[in-house]
């Protein structure tokens, strides 16, 4: 499923790094087609293929496969978990 990032961009105002180096690279400045092909790239470059010894070729198949669904559930449960805690500010913590 192919989404347009725009609908998530951060408020005016908000700041975030112009550089996040890892291993002498910024991964900031590594230019990709789309959002979901920097999440693949990103992976890879911190060590992901090299730890679980996944073949280069296969990459893209194992992601589907395998990582997908993994990374959405994680997403999902970090915004149920941010949005517990707001509540829990917003009420005062009752």
């Amino acid at each position: 499923m192919q989404t347009n990032t725009d609908e998530f961009k951060a408020e005016i105002g908000e700041q975030f790094p112009t550089e996040v180096i890892f291993n002498g690279k910024n991964l900031v400045d590594h230019h990709t087609r789309d959002h979901q092909q920097y999440g693949r790239d990103l992976l890879k470059t911190i060590c992901f293929r090299t730890k679980y010894k996944i073949s280069a070729q296969k990459w893209d198949e194992f992601f589907q496969k395998c990582m997908h669904r993994t990374l959405t559930q994680c997403l999902c449960d970090i915004r149920k978990k941010l949005k517990a805690q707001q509540l829990q500010l917003a009420t005062g913590g009752q």
